[in-house]
Order: structure tokens, then C-alpha cells, then sequence
């Protein structure tokens, strides 16, 4: 599969799955699995931590800058960015109200210490768009 195909296949599950199945690399290189929620805004995904930037898998995300999503046995790989942009921050908590409703955590998701953990999920690093 073309790499931009497996990109687009990623952003298609991120934006239909309700919870989905990250793994991060650990310090020994061993993948950590995880179960997040996701959204997009404008055809674009993106990740927050529950815990904020002490999540584990935000530190494993953060640091390595690297990951996998998993629908249905498959394996696609991504790369995450930092984000830091209010307005963004903004439509991306409209997203998770307009994805997940307005519920205790979602509200939590939309508020610190979840919204300064917010990454960009993108190809990943040695692959092009």
C-alpha cells in the first residue's frame, strides 16, 4: 500500500473509531499499547492525553516522536507533533464535544492538564505525505 494511502486510511480510522489502539515505544524499544481517543479537525488527527503531559504514553509519544494504531490487526505506523495554538485548541475541544458529547470525560479531555498534551498525528518521520 502506497504510503499516502496508509495515511489516509489512519486519518479514516482515527475520525470513525471512538477508542482506539496506540502503541509508543518504550526506552527499550518495546511497544507499550494504550487506548485513547482521537479526532480530526479539517481531515487532520489529532491525540491528547487524559493525564496531561504525565501520561505515559504522551512522554513515549513526545519523545520518540513515533506510534501505531492497530484497527483490525493491522499496523499503522505515525508520527506525532507538538501543537501549541489556542485557536486550534479550540476547534480540536469542539471536536471531542461533537465526537464524544458533552460528558464528564470529555470535558476533562477539553481542559487541563489534557490540553497541553495535544499532538498532531502525522506520517511518520521517514515517510512521505
Amino acid at each position: 500500500m502506497h504510503p499516502s494511502s496508509t495515511f489516509a486510511a489512519t486519518v479514516e480510522h482515527l475520525d470513525r473509531t471512538d477508542t482506539v489502539a496506540l502503541t509508543t515505544p518504550s526506552a527499550s524499544g518495546k511497544d507499550v499499547r494504550t487506548l485513547i481517543w482521537a479526532v480530526t479537525v479539517e481531515g487532520v488527527p489529532y491525540v491528547r492525553s487524559g493525564y496531561g503531559p504525565a501520561g505515559r504514553w504522551y512522554a513515549r509519544a513526545l519523545r520518540t516522536r513515533r506510534g501505531a494504531f492497530h484497527p483490525r490487526g493491522r499496523r499503522l505506523e505515525v508520527g506525532f507533533e507538538p501543537v501549541s495554538d489556542p485557536d486550534l485548541d479550540e476547534a480540536i475541544d469542539r471536536a471531542y464535544f461533537a465526537k464524544y458529547g458533552d460528558q464528564w470525560p470529555t470535558r476533562s479531555m477539553t481542559t487541563e492538564p489534557a490540553r497541553s498534551s495535544t499532538l498532531r498525528v502525522v506520517p511518520p518521520p521517514d515517510v512521505e505525505p
